[in-house]
């Protein structure tokens, strides 16, 4: 599927990833984090992942398992994430989730039987969800095996 293998290079020119899910050389990836059965890097703004994929936690709107380094769909789109963190496996349910701070915000997606996605439920997304009650500048973000913790500082008006 061609969407799937969209990215924006870094002029703002519609580009595709190569058939191996290989980026352009010259686009180096600024964070790399990995989980038991994923990964995930953010490159220019843009978060990438592959791997394992049974709770939706690569973000690409499916449950399937991909080789190739995909770009996070949904609520990332259009946005520059800073951060990306793969959780480790669910150690009650095998899966896991993924989270990534973007436009000051924390959104995460895949596994959400504790509730790890913060967005308030307990049904797993294979695309970003926004977590709820953030009244604060989220700074940092990091996903576990069955949680998520974020830190943030208060606005400045």
């Amino acid at each position: 599927d061609l969407f799937e293998r969209a990215y924006l290079d870094r002029d703002g020119r519609f580009a595709l990833v190569d058939d191996y899910g290989h980026l352009p050389a010259d686009m180096a990836a600024a964070g790399l984090t990995t989980g038991t059965t994923h990964s995930c890097a953010t490159v220019e703004g843009t978060a990438y992942c592959w791997g394992g994929n049974s709770a939706g936690q690569l973000g690409i709107g499916t449950n399937a398992d991909s080789t190739k380094a995909m770009p996070v769909k949904g609520a990332l789109r259009g946005k520059t994430v800073t951060m990306v963190s793969a959780g480790l496996d669910n150690t009650t349910t095998g899966a896991s989730h993924t989270c990534a701070l973007a436009a000051d915000k924390v959104y995460c997606w895949g596994e959400n039987v504790n509730g790890e996605l913060g967005n308030g439920g307990a049904v797993r997304s294979n695309v970003p969800v926004a977590a709820v009650s953030q009244d604060k500048r989220m700074t940092a973000v990091a996903a576990g095996g069955a949680q998520t913790i974020s830190v943030g500082v208060p606005f400045v008006p």
